[in-house]
Order: structure tokens, then C-alpha cells, then sequence
């Protein structure tokens, strides 16, 4: 079985949703500055995400702030420059595509109308359909934990897998969709069976859709 890829051993929103809080070393944490007298907006840690090169990030962040003021907020999304980021009340909302794989830090600061202002950031990690191949076939393992999958299943599933990861590294991302539609098709027989959960088989399905919108890109 493979090591995951630094860059995907936090994955798998892809197949369980889940992502990790990004420690707060790696941060520029909660930061606030204004003039005297004034009680600038704190901006409350928020989670990155792992996602495929393609998808839109988004996510809804509070701040406080005991002081009626009005409110701006901003946001570097780690690939440009800042931008507006809408606000209602103290809540804003960030949404930005990424085309290219890597690792993003996105910052937000929210300013009030006397100047003060406090940020936060996190990291998003965008990853290569060859990454995310490779996470979703190690992820498989978790499956097995929930009793979802049979050792012996996860293993008929990652060998296809690890080999269209492999091969979307190559380039040749014709015959890894081809083996991704192996995979797929091997999902269907065992739902049909009987042998997996309905529920089960979507929820992998779903992550190779995800797979094959980025290899389209």
C-alpha cells in the first residue's frame, strides 16, 4: 500500500468530507490593530480545505466585535491579489476557484469604519487529479474501519486506482478515466449483489465524478 502524498494526507473531503484544522504555527493567526480608544474586529480561526484543481472553495467566517460599527472585509485567496469579501452582519463569505494545483494561504482581514482591523488565515490544498486519485484509493482504508468495505474490496479497488493515478501522472488521462470506469463499474456489481450499501457505492462514485471534471480541465 502507498504512502499518501505529503500533499494529500489530508484528503479526503474527497471521499469522507473531512478536513483538518490547519495548525496555528502554520497561520498568521488572529491579528488586530486600530487606533487608540477603538476595540478592532477579532476575526475567528476558520479551516482550510483539500479540494481538486477546478473546484470552488467556500466558506462562512464570523468575527467579533463589541462595538456598532461598520464593517469591510478582504481576502487573498494565495493566487492574486485581494478581494472584497461580502459581509452581513458579523459573518463573511469566501468562494474563489482555483486552476492550478498547490498549496494556498488564504488571509482575511475585516476592518471597521474607525480603522481598526483584525485577520486570520488558513491553507487550502489543491491537488492534481494524480493526487487525488492516489488520496482517494489510500482513503479506502477508513472503509474498511466503518465496516463499509472488506479488506479484500478495498484492496480490488486500489489497484485500479493506484494505476490511474500513475497513469494521470503520465498524461495518459484517457486510459486512467478507463480505469476509473473500472472502478465504477466494479461498485455497481457489488451494490447489485448485494454485497455493498447503495450509499456506499455513491459515495465513491461521487469522488470519481470529482476526479474526471478535473481531468478535463
Amino acid at each position: 500500500m502507498r504512502v499518501p502524498f505529503a500533499a494529500s494526507a489530508a484528503v479526503l473531503a474527497l471521499v469522507l468530507g473531512a478536513c483538518e484544522r490547519i495548525p496555528t504555527a502554520a497561520l498568521p493567526g488572529p491579528a488586530a490593530d486600530g487606533i487608540p480608544g477603538n476595540t478592532a474586529p477579532v476575526v475567528d480561526n476558520f479551516v482550510g480545505s483539500t479540494i481538486l484543481v477546478g473546484e470552488t472553495w467556500s466558506l462562512t467566517g464570523t468575527f467579533t466585535d463589541p462595538e456598532p460599527d461598520e464593517w469591510t472585509a478582504t481576502a487573498t485567496y494565495g493566487d492574486g491579489p485581494a478581494e472584497p469579501v461580502p459581509v452581513s452582519g458579523q459573518s463573511f463569505f469566501l468562494s474563489h476557484t482555483y486552476t492550478a494545483a498547490g498549496s494556498y494561504g488564504v488571509t482575511v482581514t475585516v476592518t471597521d469604519d474607525e480603522g481598526g482591523s483584525g485577520s486570520t488565515g488558513a491553507v487550502v490544498e489543491v491537488l492534481t487529479p494524480a493526487q487525488g486519485t492516489d488520496a482517494l484509493a489510500n482513503s479506502l482504508d477508513d472503509l474498511i474501519v466503518t465496516g463499509q468495505l472488506t479488506a479484500d474490496q478495498v484492496y480490488t479497488l486500489q489497484r485500479p486506482l493506484f494505476a490511474a493515478a500513475d497513469l494521470f501522472a503520465a498524461g495518459r488521462t484517457s486510459n486512467a478515466l478507463n480505469k476509473l470506469d473500472s472502478v465504477e463499474h466494479r461498485l455497481v456489481t457489488w451494490a447489485r449483489q448485494g454485497r455493498i450499501t447503495a450509499a456506499t457505492r455513491d459515495q465513491i462514485v461521487a469522488e470519481l465524478d470529482r476526479l474526471r471534471a478535473a481531468s478535463a480541465l
